[in-house]
């Protein structure tokens, strides 16, 4: 079980770098391109409501679906919204591509931070229960804790990181690396 259990922890640090980098830094990108912190702030508003909303869906689905589909495709839908950043950067303007100010339509950025947000709020319902699928009562304190631990050491060091990183790279350079870091998770 230990084994299992440095797998899990694994997995949620992966999931907490890519996730944590890229909630911090789709907003910063998405103020970066200029006036837009109206859009900003209604996407944000969108993604609070949807994360309301969904709640006793995603409950019910966790339920009666297999958890570990459950984990995965919210994994895949986090690859899936960085390579939507990777190919839109390819769409613009070959001159732009590789500048750290590359032209993202904020509306590729606000769909990759709806989908990143709705990804890890689900993923994160779930881990709670695939903790109770996968360890003791006992074990559950212990665990519960460490998978915090984890997860807030890796999503709040790595957001910071990430606002740092696309000062240097561009933000497609940027969504490569949290697409293969969500894919590793």
């Amino acid at each position: 079980m230990e084994k299992n259990r440095r797998l899990h922890l694994l997995g949620l640090m992966f999931d907490g770098i890519a996730s944590g980098m890229m909630l911090m830094a789709l907003p910063w990108f998405i103020l970066k391109q200029g006036n837009n912190g109206m859009f900003l702030a209604v996407v944000t508003l969108a993604c609070t409501v949807m994360s309301f909303v969904l709640t006793p869906f995603v409950a019910t689905a966790i339920d009666r679906c297999p958890r570990k589909h459950i984990l995965a495709l919210t994994q895949l839908v986090q690859v899936l919204a960085a390579s939507c950043i990777v190919i839109g950067g390819m769409m613009t303007n070959s001159s732009q591509l590789g500048s750290a100010h590359s032209a993202v339509s904020v509306w590729i950025l606000a769909f990759c931070l709806v989908s990143f947000w709705l990804a890890s709020d689900i993923a994160w319902a779930t881990n709670g229960a695939f903790t109770q699928e996968l360890y003791k009562p006992s074990e559950y304190g212990r665990v519960s804790s460490q998978q915090e631990i984890v997860m807030q050491i890796t999503t709040l060091s790595a957001g910071g990181m990430g606002v740092w990183l696309l000062e240097v790279w561009s933000m497609e350079e940027f969504a490569q690396l949290t697409g293969a870091l969500a894919f590793v998770a």
